[in-house]
This record gives structure tokens, C-alpha cells and sequence, in this order.
């Protein structure tokens, strides 16, 4: 399992000048991450969600920083709480929720005939060399959580088509 795949190593450096202690993984290990998805005061249900990690990387001699999926995609329940495992590869990444929801504060952006949602990173903090991580309530109606990217694509189906309704007396 990959309980004995989770084997850190600290090694000191050994130079004065450089006295930081250097962390490597030789193994991916499995972390566990849980929390809520609110939008207002109401539950946020069938958030996209998956985790990230920010690596650096090397490309054509120029260093540069990118995300790397963990992660499978996953839905929050019709309680907004969602629980997933991803895997971690290095400890001094920083971690992130990538999240893809509905809850647009501002309802100019949003269009009635389509399915408009924002993607938006959730940084998480705390030891990140832990295994577990409780993120408790995630606020999307906060302006961190808010995108000026909004992405509208139409319904799968057509909207329907409302007729007045005459009664006996309109006769």
C-alpha cells in the first residue's frame, strides 16, 4: 500500500553558507483533503474540484512555474462537503484547490440561457508536509473566490418555451 511509500528524507547541507535543510521525497505518498463549499449561507453542491500542485520546471534553458494535476476531478455533495485523496510529490510545492463552480456574485455576468461558471485556485496553507488537510468552509461569494473570467456555454437542452395560459373567464 502506499503507507510505506510516504519515507521522507531531511538531509543537512553541509557547506556554512548554505545551512538550510533540504527535504526530498523519494516516493510519492497519498494526502487526504476534505472540506465544504458554501455559496452565501447556502451549501455549494456540485463544485468541480481537484488538487494541484506548483512545480517548477526547465524549458528551452528558462526556469518557469506551472501546475501539475494530483488529482482526479471530483463533485462536491448536495451538502457542499467534498473528501478526496491526491498525491503529493514534493513537500516544498505549494499546494492549491483547483475549483471550477456557479456562484457568481455578480449577476450582470451571469446569463440565464446558459451555464455560466469561473475557475478559481484555493491555496492551502498549513504544514504542508502533513497528510491530512481539513479545509473547513470555502466561501465562493468572497472576492477571492470571484473571477472576472466567467465561461457561459449553452444548456444541452433547449429552454423551454412558456405560453399564457387562457382560463375560462379569459374566454
Amino acid at each position: 500500500m502506499l503507507a510505506t511509500s510516504m519515507t521522507s528524507v531531511v538531509a543537512e547541507k553541509d557547506s556554512e553558507e548554505d545551512d538550510k535543510i533540504e527535504k526530498t521525497i523519494k516516493n510519492p505518498f497519498k494526502i487526504s483533503i476534505k472540506g465544504m463549499m458554501k455559496c452565501g449561507h447556502r451549501s455549494a453542491y456540485a463544485v468541480l474540484i481537484n488538487s494541484i500542485e506548483e512545480v517548477k520546471f526547465k524549458e528551452y534553458g528558462f526556469t518557469g512555474k506551472g501546475f501539475l494535476r494530483t488529482s482526479h476531478y471530483y463533485l462536491s455533495d448536495r451538502t457542499g462537503k467534498f473528501n478526496f485523496d491526491a498525491t503529493r510529490y514534493a513537500t516544498d510545492h505549494k499546494l492549491y484547490l483547483n475549483i471550477t463552480h456557479y456562484c457568481i456574485s455578480d449577476h450582470e455576468k451571469r446569463n440565464v440561457y446558459q451555464n455560466c461558471f469561473m475557475q478559481v485556485k484555493h491555496e492551502i496553507k498549513g504544514d504542508l508536509r502533513a497528510i491530512r488537510f481539513d479545509l473547513n468552509e470555502i466561501d465562493l461569494e468572497e472576492f477571492n473566490y470571484q473571477s472576472e473570467d466567467v465561461k457561459c456555454v449553452d444548456w444541452p437542452y433547449k429552454y423551454p418555451k412558456y405560453y399564457e395560459t387562457k382560463h375560462n373567464g379569459d374566454l
